[in-house]
């Protein structure tokens, strides 16, 4: 089975406490189906394509749309998204416990930190295999990933991906591609454009009451059940001990590298000195 999860964030501005990254997943069939009931809900409303700043702004075709006009179209699209997609979900990172748990302090020589939308990136990924081994297993499965062009980070998620691929053996087979695309062309980005924002006021409103934070024993059937929902919204939040696990992870394989470094050079010193 092949499946597609598309990416996009909210938050980054500096006003925001806290940053988002909204997906939304599915398979090749449930996307077909989403790419033409998500033009035809397009047409319905006079929009071109979906675009949440522009939402929230009324601007552009979203001029003089009113609140209630607004929150009706949000409805459509959960409603769209509910039946023609696996699993949706936010990434949250608060920028104040990203701050101190993971970029201040000691750093790797090497290996760079992620910028804030990287880690969410990382971290949307990690969540994304973890819950289809828990609901599927990994075998027989394929993941591609697609990011919105508009973020000025986006050029690292192709790098984490790939670092991910090579250095996580379990999911060397599992990974597909990761590409960077225009949110104009592709329903699926508009969509996880949508999850984001939804996901967004949310957060800023407090109001976590239809997301489903991510127990250990749970799965993707257990979540619809307790939800009522055919695409259940998770919220993955990075706590301050995640986010120091994943930096001392950096420091872990920055140390392996050094080794493996030094057994490498002992072996062409063997190698000289015979040669010699």
């Amino acid at each position: 089975m092949i499946l597609t999860a598309y990416l996009d964030e909210s938050g980054t501005h500096d006003s925001s406490p806290f940053v988002i990254m909204g997906s939304i997943v599915g398979n090749a069939e449930q996307w077909m189906n989403y790419d033409k009931r998500w033009g035809r809900l397009l047409g319905k409303n006079g929009l071109t394509y979906f675009h949440s700043r522009r939402l929230r702004a009324s601007s552009g075709e979203f001029e003089n749309w009113s609140d209630h006009s607004k929150l009706v179209l949000i409805g459509e699209i959960d409603k769209l998204q509910n039946t023609n997609s696996l699993f949706r979900f936010v990434t949250v990172v608060r920028k104040d416990e990203f701050q101190e748990h993971y970029k201040s302090g000691d750093r790797p020589k090497k290996l760079q930190l992620d910028s804030i939308y990287g880690l969410c990136f990382r971290l949307s990924l990690s969540f994304t295999a973890e819950l289809l081994e828990r609901s599927f297993g990994l075998t027989g499965r394929k993941i591609n990933f697609v990011v919105e062009s508009g973020h000025p980070n986006a050029g690292a998620c192709p790098v984490i991906f790939d670092q991910i691929k090579k250095h996580v053996s379990e999911l060397r087979d599992v990974l597909g591609t990761c590409t960077i695309e225009d949110k104009k062309k592709l329903a699926g980005l508009q969509g996880a454009d949508a999850v984001s924002y939804a996901g967004y006021q949310q957060e800023k409103g407090g109001d976590e009451s239809e997301l489903m934070d991510f127990a250990p024993d749970w799965n993707l059937e257990k979540a619809k059940s307790i939800l009522k929902a055919g695409s259940p919204v998770f919220r993955s939040y990075a706590r301050p001990d995640i986010l120091k696990e994943l930096k001392d992870n950096l420091f872990v394989l920055e140390k392996r590298w050094q080794q493996f470094g030094q057994r490498n050079r002992a072996k062409l010193d063997e190698v000289s000195e015979r040669s010699w």
